[in-house]
């Protein structure tokens, strides 16, 4: 049988206070509140990429596939739709409802402008992104979502028919 005192820990030395196990004892204060610079920098570099990505005129717009274009006016018809619409609702409905209504449709316009650029490198993908942004619109977005959310629903649903070979490329 071992002897008891071998196996206990050796005593403290006395070279000083011993340091605190982490989380026990002051702490650094935490790091200053505010958007970090990075964060300003990835904000510039997107913008800068929707500026480049997305057709400015109405002959670029023309260009474009048939799916990506729906999908892009989906989006226009949602932010444009939802504004004219957030006016008249607030005439006949609940300011709260209206203003819903236009956030929704802001949010889900911008994003749909997310799925057009994702679109043009990969369809399946940026189908999916344009098809779930497209049904929320349809469902929550007030009139202005309705029209612009079938609009992305049609794209997205180009893409589909095309990858499952039917409807010819």
């Amino acid at each position: 049988m071992p002897d008891p005192a071998s196996t206990s820990p050796p005593p403290p030395t006395s070279a000083g206070p011993q340091p605190a196990p982490p989380g026990i004892g002051p702490q650094p204060p935490p790091p200053p509140c505010g958007p970090s610079p990075s964060l300003e920098q990835e904000l510039g570099q997107t913008i800068d990429m929707v500026k480049r990505e997305v057709p400015t005129s109405i002959e670029g717009i023309s260009r474009l596939p048939a799916h990506l274009m729906l999908i892009l006016l989906g989006a226009g018809l949602a932010m444009f739709l939802g504004v004219l619409f957030f006016f008249l609702n607030l005439l006949v409905w609940h300011p709260l409802g209206a203003f819903v209504h236009l956030v929704l449709c802001f949010l889900f316009g911008a994003l749909l402008v997310y799925a057009f650029i994702v679109s043009k490198g990969r369809p399946v993908l940026g189908a999916v992104l344009a098809g779930a942004f497209g049904l929320v619109l349809v469902i929550a977005g007030g009139t202005g979502g309705l029209i612009g959310g079938v609009l992305a629903l049609i794209g997205a649903g180009i893409v589909f028919l095309r990858e499952f070979g039917l409807l010819d490329k």
